[in-house]
């Protein structure tokens, strides 16, 4: 089976506010905060809502791996209004949590 996915600009002009954060350790801030790039919504069109209707956005997770304008890979933590200053408690604590996309 192959998913199609929905990938849509970020629901701000064009980026959002992150932190690049430690890989190996994502309790450990390495940057000020920065203007990223990356995918905000996955609609998953060719499931046609058979399992769920929920579609993913930026709210959903915490951050991303990747910055699509610079082709950096990363753990990238958003700051944005709304957004909490930690990592969800409710996930994986390896390498310091994985709360992201």
């Amino acid at each position: 089976m192959i998913l199609k996915v929905s990938l849509l600009p970020p629901p701000f002009p064009g980026c959002l506010e992150v932190e690049l954060l430690g890989f190996q350790d994502r309790t450990k801030h390495l940057s000020e905060p920065y203007e990223l790039e990356t995918w905000t919504k996955f609609n998953f069109p060719g499931r046609d809502n058979k399992y769920s209707d929920l579609k993913h956005d930026w709210t959903h997770f915490s951050g991303v791996d990747y910055d699509s304008r610079t082709k950096d890979h990363g753990v990238f933590k958003f700051i944005a209004e709304g957004k909490r200053n930690d990592w969800a408690s409710d996930v994986s604590k390896e390498l310091g949590n994985y709360d992201y996309l």
